[in-house]
């Protein structure tokens, strides 16, 4: 092994030539081993980090995109079910409002009975179908009004009695109906397409 002590350092240039080249090389590991350390460790964390966060981006740009897409399908959807909605609705105007007033007003005078209120409240959809709900009040006798209740879900076709609400009075009792008749016309489950929809 050699011993660096018997070299003066002032004159390099007399050195032998392994000398040279093992102070050389010595150098250069030297050299290489503190660029690793200063200077490209911290190079090599950087890009680690710029690699996660481009992988998290692109995972990002992946799910987001793929919402984006789902968003696109459910916005159509949405848009074909208010057009069936606004259709039904539209066409769920009841035309025969005065023959539904007619028949309960005939069938309770021809009982006896009073009617002091009829309301036809906005139509609404029911198990894809236009319904028309209706309230109505009724003064009289207790089974006069039951009958009147019969013959009315005989006389009109496709009523459902929602609300029912006896209240005795001194002679008699006001009852508060509330009746909802289904428009079964309107079947179709979408709305004739118009040109260029």
């Amino acid at each position: 092994m050699m011993k660096f002590t018997n070299y003066d350092f002032q004159q390099i240039g007399s050195w032998s030539i392994k000398i040279k080249i093992a102070v050389v090389f010595v150098a250069c590991i030297l050299l290489a081993i503190s660029s690793y350390f200063f200077v490209i460790s911290n190079k090599l964390y950087q890009l680690k980090i710029a690699q996660d966060n481009e992988r998290q981006l692109k995972q990002y740009y992946t799910s987001t995109h793929r919402k984006i897409s789902q968003l696109n399908v459910l916005y159509q959807q949405l848009q074909t079910l208010e057009k069936i909605y606004n259709y039904k609705m539209k066409h769920a105007s009841f035309q025969n409002q005065t023959f539904i007033t007619n028949n309960i007003y005939q069938g309770a005078k021809m009982l006896g009975l009073k009617v002091s209120t009829i309301k036809f409240q906005p139509p609404r959809i029911f198990k894809n179908l236009p319904m028309q709900p209706i309230s109505l009040s009724v003064r009289g006798n207790y089974q006069l009004l039951n009958k009147l209740i019969d013959k009315l879900t005989k006389l009109l076709p496709h009523i459902t009695l929602e609300k029912l609400q006896f209240i005795q009075e001194q002679k008699s009792y006001l009852c508060n109906i509330g009746l909802a008749i289904i428009n079964t016309s309107l079947k179709m489950d979408t709305p004739p397409l118009e040109k260029g929809d």
